[in-house]
């Protein structure tokens, strides 16, 4: 993947770490802002550091992403990135939104993926709705609890014609 510039002013010290006023810019399109804040106990994160955090991001490439991040799978579609997030990692608070619109992963078309979350200290939930053009509908619950590292998924799918997936159909 390339990139056209990152920009952020950067503090540290043995107590506190902070990126702020961040900027990626990727070669082809899109714009990343970001914001980090963190106590720190003698350089170390901890389940008890204070924490707060903001990332938005529009029409950023999936595929320049997964690069980056070392996926393999082929991905193709524009990600747009609201998140807000503080507490501390036993008690995280805030919301976010992630969305990937027409886009094809693994060769298979989506119309749109939609992911929502909210953490309200005790408990973060995510929603995650996926469109397949002609095979139907999916979504996913995920309830997390940092404090017993408890989780709950629960899965639904809905019309899913498995003879319209392109990877099927391919077989």
């Amino acid at each position: 993947s390339s990139w056209k510039s990152l920009r952020a002013n950067l503090a540290g010290s043995p107590s506190e770490l902070r990126i702020e006023q961040g900027t990626l810019e990727p070669a082809n399109q899109g714009q990343i802002h970001f914001d980090f804040a963190t106590s720190l106990s003698k350089w170390s994160f901890e389940n008890s550091s204070n924490f707060r955090a903001s990332l938005n991001a529009s029409k950023v490439s999936a595929a320049e992403l997964a690069k980056a991040a070392g996926v393999t799978t082929p991905v193709t579609g524009d990600l747009t990135v609201d998140v807000t997030a503080r507490g501390t990692p036993s008690a995280p608070l805030g919301h976010g939104t992630v969305h990937l619109g027409t886009s094809k992963i693994a060769g298979e078309p989506l119309r749109s993926a939609d992911l929502k979350f909210e953490g309200n200290g005790s408990q973060v939930t995510g929603n995650l709705q996926v469109e397949l053009p002609s095979a139907g509908s999916a979504t996913a619950t995920v309830e997390y609890q940092p404090k017993p590292q408890a989780y709950k998924v629960t899965l639904r799918a809905v019309g899913i014609k498995l003879d319209q997936l392109e990877t099927l159909k391919s077989r």
